[in-house]
Parts: structure tokens; sequence; C-alpha cells
């Protein structure tokens, strides 16, 4: 009787931290954001100035 279901939410965030925190300091900053773009780049075969790559602009 003293089981309780797991948290779902928070197993997902944690995984999605985990997979996100790519240095394993324990906090999200720009460097792995970084790398996380450089991994699409890489699975994508693009260069960083490939208009692919690129933020959309916004339209005025």
């Amino acid at each position: 009787m003293g089981t309780t279901a797991p948290d779902v939410i928070a197993t997902k965030a944690g995984r999605s931290f985990a997979a996100l925190d790519s240095d394993r300091d324990g906090h999200l900053d720009w460097s792995d954001y970084r790398r996380l773009a450089d991994r699409y780049l890489d699975a994508y075969h693009l260069t960083p100035d490939d208009r692919r790559a690129q933020a959309p602009t916004r339209a005025g």
C-alpha cells in the first residue's frame, strides 16, 4: 500500500532537461542551445550560413 504513481510531467521535464544540458553542469545556458543547434545542422548536413539554418525574419 505505500506506492505512489510517478509524476509523469516531472519525469518528462527531467528527461528533456537532461537532453538539453549537454555539458551536464545542471544549468541550461547558451552553450547548451548552441550545441543543440549544431547537432541539428550536422544531422541535416547544413552549414550555419545556409538559409534553412537561419531564423525567419519577421514580416512587417
